[in-house]
């Protein structure tokens, strides 16, 4: 056990085997708080670089598992799906392992890129604009304007009369 950093403070423990106590005041406690917070993120930053190498792995493993076999490869490995997409996400992100050197995994994958599903099946890209949400939905609404006009072009071609009420 830890010996006490001060006499007066015997909840406080030395070193990391120090914890927060009911008789501290706030700015020690904003001290601890913001002390160990810079300790997290910088071991997430190394954390970073572990996922990308995972997604890495990941992503070569995925090519060669049969179709359908994918979530039980996952669990026969040990590996939870939600931690394994975020890893393939993180590297398909970044091409490069030193991209994501001094990152955190939040902030790696706050930068991933989205792949969007059509209809059928094809992935959106960039050069329609879906591939982010405001994208799709700026191009579904124009799509959906383009569909009214037809649709009220057919209507007087057929000699279809409003409703009215």
């Amino acid at each position: 056990m830890a010996k006490a950093a001060k006499k007066g403070c015997g909840s406080q423990l030395s070193g990391e085997d120090r914890i927060p106590a009911q008789d501290w005041q706030l700015l020690e406690l904003s001290d601890y708080a913001k002390a160990e917070y810079s300790a997290i993120q910088e071991r997430e930053e190394s954390l970073a670089v572990m996922y990308w190498r995972l997604g890495h792995a990941l992503t070569l493993a995925r090519e060669l598992v049969m179709r359908g076999r994918w979530r039980p490869y996952l669990e026969e490995l040990g590996i939870e799906k939600t931690r394994s997409s975020k890893a393939m996400a993180i590297h398909r992100t970044f091409p490069q392992i030193e991209d994501v050197a001094g990152m955190t995994v939040d902030a790696a994958y706050e930068k991933r890129t989205r792949k969007m599903r059509t209809r059928r099946g094809r992935t959106a890209t960039d050069a329609d604009g879906c591939e982010t949400l405001p994208g799709f939905l700026a191009h579904l609404r124009e799509k959906s304007d383009d569909w009214l006009r037809e649709a009220a072009c057919i209507h007087r071609a057929l000699g279809v009369r409003p409703k009215t009420q």
